[in-house]
């Protein structure tokens, strides 16, 4: 769905050595996939149920099964044991400030402290003690391009009870996706902003956030492998690659 073709559905598409096979598409109301990841074998999406609501769930063999729905819940990931984390940008008011919660598999939930509307979630075990770890993106503001916040907080599994800011992207107003590359302790963080394209990467202090380069607005970014090194591929026309290695 865009500006100019209000009719289009949402649609999950497979593009392999074969060509391109839609794996699913549904139209309604508002035909837009907000999250979409694979765990596993698994392919996880949120995509709009009407104007404001949000489903989350599984797609399995070309059918959607949802597993969770709330208002402007645009980020969700499914957790360990049946849990789910659902990231609201806005809350049941019209402009009013969003939260993240965790839903257990029965339903309830409990709101974790944060700053304002969540756009972006990551799950990974990022100290290596076996347990997953949530990566959000929050700090939303419905004045978002005055008043937003932009950070990145990591919440420690296996409770998520504590939190940790490890990034605040400035000349950005949100982290529109946050990608991890690779597993456990030698992790780093791709982050898609509202202008630029971040590298979030470990150092002595903590972490360190090396601005990739500009992005445009409604962009996309991935990181892939060339020659032994990390190449960072950011949309636009044409289309940029940027070795990380020379990211200023």
């Amino acid at each position: 769905i865009g500006r100019g073709a209000q009719e289009a559905p949402a649609r999950v598409q497979l593009l392999g050595a074969d060509g391109v096979k839609v794996l699913w598409e549904r139209s309604g109301e508002r035909s837009q996939i907000t999250d979409l990841r694979v765990v596993g074998d698994r392919i996880w999406l949120a995509v709009f149920a009407d104007k404001w609501n949000v489903e989350g769930g599984w797609l399995d063999n070309g059918t959607f099964v949802p597993a969770h729905t709330a208002r402007m819940a645009m980020a969700m990931s499914p957790l360990p044991d049946g849990e789910i984390a659902v990231g609201r940008l806005y809350g049941l008011a019209p402009r009013s400030d969003g939260d993240l919660r965790v839903v257990a598999a029965d339903g309830r939930a409990r709101v974790l402290p944060g700053l304002r509307g969540v756009r972006s979630i990551a799950v990974e075990d990022l100290d290596g003690d076996g347990y997953q770890d949530l990566i959000v993106g929050d700090g939303w503001h419905s004045n978002y391009g005055a008043d937003a916040d932009p950070r990145v907080v990591v919440y420690p599994g296996p409770d998520y009870a504590e939190s940790r800011v490890i990034a605040w992207l400035e000349g950005d107003y949100t982290a529109e996706h946050i990608a991890v590359v690779g597993e456990g302790v030698d992790a780093w963080l791709l982050v898609t902003g509202s202008r630029h394209v971040h590298a979030l990467q470990r150092d002595e202090l903590g972490w360190a956030d090396v601005v990739v380069g500009p992005i445009g607005d409604g962009g996309d970014a991935v990181v892939w492998r060339r020659d032994g090194g990390w190449v960072v591929t950011i949309s636009g026309d044409p289309a940029v690659d940027i070795p990380l290695e020379l990211a200023q």
